[in-house]
């Protein structure tokens, strides 16, 4: 049995659910001014990944800051594994430079995503 009407039970048996049409998007508004040229090093909104996520908590999902911008600095093809996810609130920018596989259990973009 099910709850809602006109719900159609999953595989498991429990109710499937629709998403909401929602036409409300928007940009966040602490990323009004950010652009590509902040992520230059020694930008004001520039990030290290590595570093970010150096000192993120392992234990939870890793945060890219709204109005900060996450430069991925790996080079080398390393396989960086993420177990928590991330969030980018702000912009993850991978330039033509970066090298890397990223193993995450999602990477929830509501800020930008820039990809050289």
């Amino acid at each position: 049995s099910h709850s809602g009407a006109g719900e159609a039970p999953d595989v498991v048996g429990l109710p499937k659910r629709e998403l909401a049409v929602t036409t409300n998007f928007a940009p966040l508004t602490c990323n009004a001014d950010l652009t590509v040229d902040d992520c230059a090093p020694g930008g004001p909104s520039a990030l290290s990944l590595k570093e970010l996520l150096l000192a993120a908590d392992p234990a939870v999902e890793a945060l890219v800051p709204c109005g900060a911008c996450a430069v991925v600095d790996y080079t080398d093809g390393e396989v960086v594994t993420i177990p928590r996810g991330v969030n980018v609130e702000g912009m993850l920018f991978f330039p033509q430079t970066a090298s890397v596989e990223l193993r995450v259990p999602h990477l929830f973009v509501q800020g930008i995503l820039k990809i050289d």
